[in-house]
């Protein structure tokens, strides 16, 4: 017959054995203000597939700026991703994202390393639709840092915006 006793030790083993793995697996985050920069920085990414799908459907051709978030209306599942997470949600016509102007209506194969190509920023501009440079980013920053994506469809939050102008 087995022995089925568990003892004391073994108890103890098991529970520091999920300690551990919930302080390696859990997020770490320092408070409120980080969820909402994942939160703007997961919405940037997913505007940003839909951009790249929009491209795959329409001959590799990014929408145009004018009217893009009407465009990738199709690829996406909810619009509320449209919306920057800090801005006042009793006022649904405020955005807060815009497409980098300079590839409207562009082929993707017009460029060489689109990791290093903005697609879509963080913007100043909160009208639906909006479209700017590299200069349109919110000073100061909704989130003490501006999010980008690329279109390679990464997409990140950086201090730094120097590089990209």
């Amino acid at each position: 017959m087995y022995d089925t006793k568990i003892n004391l030790a073994t108890i103890l083993g098991i529970i520091v054995f999920l300690a551990v793995m919930a302080f390696l697996f859990y997020p770490v985050r320092s408070g409120p203000h980080r969820s909402v920069v994942g939160g703007c920085v997961s919405n940037i990414k997913q505007q940003d597939i839909s951009q790249i799908m929009y491209a795959s459907d329409f001959d590799d051709r990014f929408p145009n700026c004018e009217a893009w978030m009407d465009l990738c209306k199709p690829y996406i599942k909810n619009e509320d991703i449209l919306h920057c997470p800090v801005i006042d949600r009793a006022q649904p016509d405020l955005y807060g994202y815009a497409m980098h102007i300079k590839l409207s209506n562009r082929l993707a194969s017009d460029y060489s390393d689109l990791s290093q190509q903005v697609l879509i920023l963080e913007s100043a501009i909160m009208d639906r639709n909006a479209s700017s440079g590299l200069v349109g980013f919110p000073n100061p920053s909704r989130h003490k840092r501006n999010t980008i994506a690329f279109a390679d469809g990464h997409a990140k939050a950086d201090e730094s915006l120097a590089k990209y102008r």
